[in-house]
């Protein structure tokens, strides 16, 4: 997936947007409308090399997103199982 400059983000939350040209490419939309606005391009270009196209586990985003997709996936495996009883 291609992101707002020349790297791949790597984040699987990160949401391709015609927003982010109306941000004038200071600003990364997430999943779910989260969104991080940055003071400079720079700022910017700092954040998105080391989490959107890095490590972005260490993201408090996608750990919150990764989390509350966990947190579902188990209520509806417990669903099923009640259901199937």
């Amino acid at each position: 997936m291609s992101g707002l400059t020349n790297k791949t983000f790597t984040c699987p939350f990160y949401s391709s947007s015609e927003r982010r040209k109306r941000d004038k490419r200071r600003a990364v939309h997430c999943e779910c409308g989260s969104r991080v606005v940055f003071p400079d391009r720079r700022a910017f270009e700092e954040y998105t090399e080391q989490r959107c196209a890095g490590e972005w586990e260490q993201c408090s985003i996608a750990k919150l997103l990764t989390k509350y997709y966990e947190e579902k996936d188990d209520e509806q495996k417990t669903e099923r199982r009640g259901a199937g009883e």
